[in-house]
Order: structure tokens, then sequence, then C-alpha cells
């Protein structure tokens, strides 16, 4: 069984000479379904997580890779099918639960490097994007933190 769901949520492909992207920006207002969805997913009580932009003109079908290391992502003819193994997916539910919970990450993204595959010459970088993160600390308040 698919899960389907229409976020407020921009999503961008884009070509380099080396490399492919694809980005999702969450909005605040998407959050709450996209985890509702991970979780299903880890719980394996969906096959997998359909997530498109609000008009519908572009979406993604996530769902478990088993038994891979890498993940692994095929174009479609209006979006995406990524295979994320089950550490990927732990750490995605982890990550936008708790940015659920407080309303703010320690970081603006989380991302997974997908190499090259014998159909697909460029590999492919994948970022998933929450609007709000803690500012950076400079290298030096960093080494103050730390008692450097």
């Amino acid at each position: 069984m698919k899960k389907y769901y229409a976020l407020p949520i921009k999503i961008q492909k884009r070509n380099f000479s080396d490399s492919k992207s694809l980005t999702i920006d969450f909005s605040n207002e998407s959050i709450q379904e996209w985890c509702l969805g991970l979780f299903l997913l880890k719980e394996e009580l969906i096959t997998s997580l359909v997530v498109s932009n609000k008009d519908g003109s572009y979406k993604i079908e996530i769902f478990l890779h088993l038994g891979q290391s890498r993940a692994k992502l095929s174009w479609t003819q209006n979006g995406a099918k990524l295979g994320i193994n089950q550490t990927e997916l732990d750490y995605w539910v982890s990550f936008f639960l708790k940015y659920y919970r407080d309303g703010i990450s320690d970081v603006d993204h989380i991302d997974v490097d997908i190499p090259p595959n014998h159909a697909e010459k460029k590999g492919v970088y994948v970022t998933l994007r929450v609007p709000n993160a803690v500012k950076p600390v400079s290298p030096e308040e960093a080494r103050r933190r730390l008692g450097l």
C-alpha cells in the first residue's frame, strides 16, 4: 500500500556537469504529515511514501531498499523514485521528529549522496531542507566551547 501526500513543499531538480541534485524544501506546515508518512514507512505499514508539491506537478516516491547499503534513485516522467535503507530511514525519522518537536534544527538540511549506476552516468545529491535552523558558530567559538 502506498501513502500519498500533496504537501506545501518545493521540489527542485538540477543538472550539473558531473552530478545532479534533487532538493526538497519543506515548509513548517508540511512537517507533521511528512513525519507521519516516514513513520508509517519505518513501521512497514505502507510500502512507499509518495509526496508531491501542492499542484502535483512533481512527485517523489520513497521506499525501503532493504538489504542495500546505498540509496538508489531512478527518474520518472514527473519525479523520482528513491530507495533508502533502514539506517537512512531511521536517521530521517529522528531528524524530522526532532524538528517537529522543537520547530528548529541544529542544521538546515540532511542529504543523501547517491553514486552513479549503469543507467545513470552522474551521481545524485538528494537534499532535504527545513526552514528553521540554529545559526552556525564560528570556528573560534567552537574551539572555545570545546576548551581548545
